[in-house]
């Protein structure tokens, strides 16, 4: 009998989950902050987008975790500096919900969950359209067990204090908020400056 193996992981997308403590004063802030309706009309979020510059402790924590993920996660080059650009709060009542998307003019993206009750919903990542791992988009097996080989998201159980960090390009969406307590989640874009390239004919600043 076949008892182990050794796996390749091909070209993973590496989606970073941490902790940081909550700061209950700046959390006292934020939800007493103007909150209006999404478009979508499945949520709220924060008037103001710039939320990080009212709450420095975190916005400090916060940028730990980015450049341990850009530098020691990626390695990424110490030459690139990272910075955010916007962060907002999401507040989910009952029968809220976030539907699939991805953050436009950005690189990396993440979460803080300040508040999730249970039944609250998790995060889950779609497999992107057309990736085929062995299994494709037009022809799928019944499967004995459900992995992350065979399944078509990747769920991830959200707990307060958590941070998660992906490439903004990622497509998430949250289930639905079953609970009768209000979910709240910091969300941030980041982008970097300076020079990229090795090249002159490539080389850009940003």
């Amino acid at each position: 009998m076949i008892k182990s193996f050794i796996e390749h992981r091909l070209f993973p997308t590496t989606v970073y989950q941490n902790e940081i403590p909550e700061n209950q004063n700046e959390f006292t802030t934020i939800k007493e902050i103007d909150y209006e309706r999404m478009p979508s009309d499945n949520g709220y979020m924060t008037r103001y987008k710039r939320i990080l510059t009212l709450l420095p402790d975190t916005r400090k924590s916060i940028e730990k975790h980015i450049n341990y993920y850009a530098y020691d996660v990626l390695g990424i080059s110490h030459k690139h500096k990272f910075h955010i650009t916007t962060s907002w709060v999401n507040r989910h009542k009952t029968g809220d919900k976030a539907h699939t998307h991805f953050h436009a003019n950005s690189l990396i993206s993440g979460c803080y969950y300040l508040k999730m009750p249970e039944s609250g919903g998790d995060i889950c990542f779609p497999k992107p359209t057309n990736h085929n791992n062995f299994l494709s988009d037009t022809f799928n097996f019944d499967t004995q067990v459900t992995n992350e080989r065979n399944s078509a998201e990747y769920k991830i159980d959200v707990k307060e204090g958590m941070i998660l960090l992906f490439p903004s390009q990622t497509r998430h969406f949250t289930q639905i908020n079953n609970s009768i307590e209000d979910r709240y989640s910091l969300a941030f874009n980041v982008w970097t400056k300076g020079e990229i390239g090795y090249e002159d004919i490539e080389k850009i600043k940003l």
